[in-house]
């Protein structure tokens, strides 16, 4: 058996009923994985916990999952200042949304999101 990684998962989404699916889903062990999970109901709540922990040399996520449309701060913004700073940059962001609209999909991409997930609900 190997060591195992701890992976800091910072999940950003409002809906309850999502954010305890995400939950549940990482909740699960595997033999070399181990979730860390922080979350963020809003876009502000999002922007304290990074940029804070930026500032303050705590360890910073490892992957972040983020909600598109968020109140308070939007997703594609808090996509856009990641991705301009220094720091927070290198960190693979997910946006996970419920937007079928080709412009979000693109803005998305074009402020370099790594993935873009449709969570449709049926």
């Amino acid at each position: 058996m190997g060591t195992r990684r701890t992976t800091r998962l910072l999940v950003v989404e409002d809906d309850p009923g999502y954010m305890y699916l995400i939950k549940r889903a990482f909740a699960v062990r595997g033999d070399r994985a181990v979730w860390e999970l922080t979350t963020a109901m809003d876009g502000e709540q999002c922007v304290q916990i990074l940029f804070e922990e930026e500032k303050e040399g705590a360890p910073l996520p490892d992957l972040v999952l983020l909600d598109w449309n968020l109140p308070k701060v939007s997703g594609g913004e808090i996509l856009r200042r990641m991705k301009q700073h220094p720091k927070l940059r290198r960190i693979p962001i997910l946006i996970f949304s419920s937007s079928v609209s080709e412009d979000d999909i693109q803005s998305a991409y074009d402020d370099h999101a790594n993935g873009f997930i449709l969570n449709q609900r049926t």
